[in-house]
């Protein structure tokens, strides 16, 4: 192809701006506006409103599922959660939290607090 030297060859493909159509009345519903916990996160399914590991591990508590995952097993802090009664959860699952960090940082060691 022969072009003249001052011609310049490119090429842009401009997309025409497309307004927003929504035929949804009302609000957006909450779990599509809220961010998923950690929990669900890290295991790629959708946040349910009533996550029992949502209280627990918000999306920006990431690290301290894993480390409670690597431990326990998100089975066993289910059935830990269901076992304990509701005013003592956030203790216990305090406690899982501690030991799981303590645990990731010094594996082979004993914790001593």
């Amino acid at each position: 192809m022969n072009l003249p030297n001052n011609y310049t060859h490119t090429t842009t493909t401009k997309l025409p701006h497309l307004p927003q159509i929504s035929n949804r009345t009302g609000p957006a519903p909450a779990a599509a506006a809220a961010q998923a916990c950690a929990a669900c996160k890290y295991q790629r399914r959708r946040c349910a409103p009533d996550c029992p590991l949502a209280p627990f591990f918000p999306a920006d508590r990431t690290k301290e599922f894993v480390n409670a995952h690597k431990l326990f097993g998100v089975g066993n802090i289910v059935k830990i959660l269901k076992k304990v009664p509701q005013h003592e959860r956030q203790n216990a699952m305090g406690s899982v939290i501690f030991e799981a960090n303590v645990r990731a940082r010094d594996p082979v060691g004993v914790a001593i607090v």
